[in-house]
C-alpha cells in the first residue's frame, strides 16, 4: 500500500504542475476549465486503478499467509475440534483484523470441509489396504519364487565353496504409506574372486486407491569393471516381464512375458532359471 501511495503522489504532482503550466499559457477562461476537466478525467481513474490493484495484491498476500498459518497449526497440533476452532479463529483475526462474525463463519466452513476431507481420506485408506492385499496375492508368488531361487543357488554354493558371504534383507513388494518408491537391496552375495551379485527391489506404491509406482526386481553384478544389470523382472497389473540388462549378457537372457499366472507359464519359468544361472555363472567367473 505504501508503494501505491507514493506512485499516486508522484502522478498527482506531475499532473498538477503540468496543468498549471498549460493554464499560464492559455488566456481564455473556457480553455482553462476544459483543461481542468480533462486532467481530472485522466487522474481519477488512474488513481483508483493503482489503489485498487495494490489493495487486491495486499489482500491476496494476506489470505495466502493466513492459509499457510492455519494449515501449519492444524497439522502440527493434536487439538480437538473446540481447541482447533479457537486457534483458527485467533489466527484469522490476527491476519485480517476481521470481525468476530466473519471469523466464526470462516471457521465453520473450514471445519465442515475438513470433516468431509477426513472421511474421504479414511475411505481411500481402506481402499488402499484392499488394493495392497489384492496385489500381494497377485504378485507375491512370483516375488517369493525369485528370491527363493536366488537363495537356493547361493546356499548351495556356500556349502561347497569357501569365502562366500551372503547378506539378506526383507522388504514388502507393495507399500501404501509413502509417496515415492523404496529401493532396497534384498540380497548381496560376495564370491571368492571379489565379485558381487545383488538383488534390488523397487517397491510398488499404492496411493489414492491406485498404483502410482509399479515394482520391479533388478539382478545386478559388481565386478572390477564396474556394476551392471544382468536381468530385470517387472510387475504390472496383469503382466510380468523378464528383460536383459547389460549387452555383455546378450544371448544368455531370453526376454519373455507372461499374462496373469507367471508360475504356470513354462516358457516364463524357463527364462527365469536361465537368467538366474547366468547371473551366478557370471559372478563366479
Amino acid at each position: 500500500m505504501l508503494v501505491a501511495i507514493i506512485i499516486v503522489l508522484v502522478l498527482v504532482t506531475i499532473l498538477v504542475v503540468y496543468e498549471r503550466w498549460l493554464k499560464e499559457r492559455l488566456r481564455k477562461r473556457w480553455l482553462q476549465i476544459t483543461i481542468s476537466i480533462i486532467f481530472a478525467a485522466i487522474l481519477s481513474p488512474a488513481v483508483f486503478h493503482i489503489i485498487t490493484t495494490q489493495t487486491n495484491r495486499d489482500r491476496e498476500e494476506s489470505e495466502q499467509s493466513f492459509r499457510d498459518a492455519v494449515l501449519k497449526a492444524l497439522y502440527n497440533q493434536n487439538a480437538d475440534y473446540k481447541d482447533l476452532e479457537q486457534l483458527i479463529k485467533l489466527k484469522y483475526k490476527d491476519v485480517f483484523l476481521s470481525t468476530e462474525q466473519e471469523a466464526d463463519q470462516w471457521v465453520e466452513d473450514f471445519l465442515n470441509k475438513l470433516s468431509q476431507m477426513r472421511v474421504k481420506q479414511e475411505i481411500l485408506k481402506d481402499e488402499n489396504q484392499m488394493l495392497v492385499a489384492k496385489l500381494e496375492l497377485q504378485w507375491g508368488p512370483l516375488y517369493k519364487y525369485l528370491l527363493t531361487s536366488f537363495d537356493k543357488r547361493a546356499e548351495g554354493l556356500a556349502s561347497r565353496l569357501e569365502n562366500i558371504s551372503i547378506e539378506s534383507h526383507d522388504a514388502p513388494l507393495v507399500k501404501s504409506d509413502q509417496v515415492n518408491q523404496s529401493q532396497v537391496y534384498l540380497r548381496n552375495i560376495t564370491f571368492p574372486n571379489g565379485n558381487q551379485l545383488k538383488v534390488q527391489v523397487h517397491t510398488a506404491v499404492v496411493e489414492h486407491g491406485m498404483v502410482t509406482w509399479y515394482p520391479n526386481l533388478i539382478f545386478s553384478e559388481s565386478t572390477k569393471g564396474g556394476q551392471n544389470t544382468v536381468f530385470v523382472v517387472t510387475f504390472r497389473d496383469n503382466q510380468f516381464e523378464l528383460t536383459g540388462g547389460h549387452p555383455r549378457h546378450q544371448g544368455f537372457i531370453d526376454e519373455v512375458k507372461s499374462q496373469a499366472d507367471p508360475l504356470g507359464n513354462r516358457q516364463f519359468l524357463a527364462g527365469i532359471k536361465k537368467a538366474m544361472n547366468r547371473a551366478f555363472e557370471s559372478g563366479l567367473l
